[in-house]
């Protein structure tokens, strides 16, 4: 039995034993001395002679159990595989139903991705006669969209019909996730698309603002945070989803890059005239100064952004542009006869005076090879000397005459 007893219990149990039979020795060997009490008489010499032959007998037992436990080997106490006991796997609580694998989850539970950095597609070498931009520079095209699929369908079909092979990389911004909107993108696979998740909105300045101009004020800092500040574009084009081009659109505004770039008189280039009506337009090759901001297709350069953009306002960014205070007296080249065309009657301007004013305006139509163009007439100090001279020569014409001479240009019904 002791030899299966790893060694630290052995020592334990010996030891006790030990201390168990020392003080049963101890007890004995007291006994002679109760004769010196006058009580000798109370052990018979027959139970003294039993006593002797116990003692002997037990010190003989404690020898032979010092020998055992010097001579029994060193045994490790084997410890347990696991220190403590496996803890029960607890069932897992599932707080939303598990749709099957092959589903796709409802809109409102899906997740907006992180965002990533914008791939752009690969373009392929330019045609002979392409507009061709200064060394190094780098334009995008940043198209708006939110929810109207099939204007931007046809927006894309006008741009994709006169974009050179290079140097004009389109982006689509979208804002929100709306899947109609997402398949025309899919369409067009040299576009880059980039997404606004966040559409929260900031607190308004009059209750009566619609939220559709917050958004879309919201959405242009989003979108051209993404193409001067992500991908670091020189210059970005900016259309929306209801706009087509002119055929010499890109060589318009590769011929205007050079002027924007070296005129710091200039805050934009636009492709678009207000008052460029069709009874009220003839040269496709003129093109003007002007202190209003036109938009509706309009360039502007990175250093614009980066001077607007710590204070772009929450809405109606376009009217806030035109304040003295952002455009600090400097001008924008607009063309007499517009390269853009906006076919937006239903949108976040409920289609106000669409009829009157923005359906009659002219599209160009011809082929201006402007790169072969003289343009040193837009210069500041050329432009506002001939401006001067054209105001001192010209005929005074009554009110009422021009009127009249409205009236009689005005298409018929």
């Amino acid at each position: 039995m002791f030899r299966r007893l790893p060694r630290v219990f052995l020592i334990v149990f010996l030891s006790i034993l030990i201390l168990f039979i020392t003080s049963s020795l101890y007890f004995l060997s007291s006994l002679p001395s109760l004769e010196t009490h006058g009580i000798a008489g109370c052990i018979s010499p027959t139970a003294a002679a039993e006593q002797a032959r116990r003692l002997e007998n037990a010190k003989a037992e404690i020898e032979l159990l010092k020998a055992r436990i010097a001579s029994a080997p060193a045994q490790a106490v084997p410890l347990p595989a696991q220190p403590f006991p496996p803890q029960p796997q607890l069932p897992q609580v599932q707080l939303v139903p598990q749709l099957p694998q092959s589903a796709e989850p409802p809109h409102f539970l899906q997740s907006p991705p992180v965002p990533q950095t914008p791939q752009l597609p690969q373009l392929i070498p330019a045609p002979v006669g392409a507009p061709s931009l200064p060394g190094g520079v780098r334009v995008a095209v940043i198209v708006f969209c939110y929810d109207r699929h099939e204007y931007l369908d046809r927006t894309m079909q006008s741009i994709m019909k006169y974009l050179p092979a290079e140097n004009f990389p389109v982006i689509i911004s979208q804002d929100g996730d709306i899947p109609a909107v997402k398949d025309v993108i899919h369409k067009y696979p040299r576009v880059a698309h980039v997404t606004r998740w966040d559409r929260s909105l900031p607190p308004k300045e009059r209750a009566s603002d619609l939220d559709a101009y917050y958004h879309i004020s919201m959405h242009y800092k989003f979108g051209l945070t993404q193409v001067f500040d992500v991908l670091q574009f020189d210059a970005a084009i900016v259309l929306e989803d209801d706009m087509e081009i002119a055929p010499d659109f890109f060589e318009y505004f590769a011929a205007m890059l050079p002027l924007l770039r070296s005129d710091t008189s200039l805050l934009c280039v636009s492709a678009w005239n207000d008052n460029g009506q069709q009874s009220l337009v003839s040269d496709p090759k003129a093109v003007h100064r002007s202190d209003f901001f036109p938009g509706l297709g309009w360039m502007l350069l990175r250093s614009l952004w980066q001077e607007l953009r710590p204070r772009w306002p929450n809405a109606y960014w376009d009217d806030w542009l035109r304040n003295p205070e952002q455009r600090l007296g400097r001008q924008c080249i607009r063309p007499e006869v517009s390269r853009t065309y906006t076919f937006g009657a239903h949108g976040s301007s409920q289609g106000q005076f669409f009829d009157r004013y923005l359906r009659p305006i002219k599209l160009n139509d011809q082929m201006v090879l402007w790169s072969q163009e003289d343009l040193s007439h837009l210069s500041k100090d050329k432009y506002d000397v001939a401006f001067m001279g054209q105001l001192a020569s010209a005929r005074q014409i009554a009110l009422e005459d021009l009127v009249t001479y409205a009236a009689k240009q005005r298409p018929r019904r």
